[in-house]
């Protein structure tokens, strides 16, 4: 998906089952990893994606929910719906990224002119907004990841600000732990940004 929103066409794959000599072979390093951030290549790659888009800016502003995420953390947001529902009082559109395919989150991302979601992996994908847009982070208040400033300094843009919720289970790993925010203090932050 990534290598056709470059503009490369269809690639082809073949599944290797056997041994095979090869004269040249290109291994791709992790792209990723999660406290560190992106490899300098990745960060091309990325940067190319987003040149090649021809999506214009929507004014969309979306809401990335976990809500029906069946994840291998459990983490969880425990009002997310409430949460949900001041956001789509301050004029933003629910997405749960976990039930469209790749292309179509992508569209939807580099599109958008405002993105808001709690930390996780769906917010990674800030890596696709087009500039200018900026971002509104959710977390727990032991668990908002490093990699979101490092995104930030990947692809610019701007971080509105971030809400720290309460942590519901203190006994467990923060990566974990469900979690709730302050329907007040979100509100507060969502009429003063």
């Amino acid at each position: 998906a990534l290598l056709e929103l470059m503009g490369l066409g269809e690639v082809k794959i073949i599944q290797i089952s056997s041994p095979v000599t090869v004269s040249r072979l290109w291994v791709s390093s992790q792209s990723y990893q999660l406290g560190k951030g992106f490899t300098p290549e990745a960060q091309n790659i990325y940067a190319r994606v987003r040149r090649h888009l021809s999506i214009k800016d929507s004014g969309r502003k979306l809401f990335l929910s976990r809500e029906g995420l069946q994840t291998r953390t459990g983490r969880k947001l425990r009002n997310e719906r409430e949460v949900e529902g001041l956001f789509s009082d301050f004029g933003f559109e629910t997405v749960r990224p976990h039930e469209l395919p790749f292309p179509e989150q992508v569209s939807l991302y580099s599109a958008c002119s405002e993105m808001a979601g709690p930390t996780g992996s769906a917010m990674v994908n800030r890596i696709f907004l087009r500039k200018p847009s900026s971002e509104i982070l959710l977390g727990p208040s032991n668990y908002i990841l490093p990699d979101h400033a490092h995104l930030r300094m990947m692809v610019g843009g701007d971080v509105k600000f971030v809400v720290n919720g309460q942590p519901l289970e203190p006994n467990r790993s923060p990566q974990a732990g469900s979690w709730s925010l302050s329907l007040d203090v979100l509100r507060d932050a969502l009429q003063n940004a």
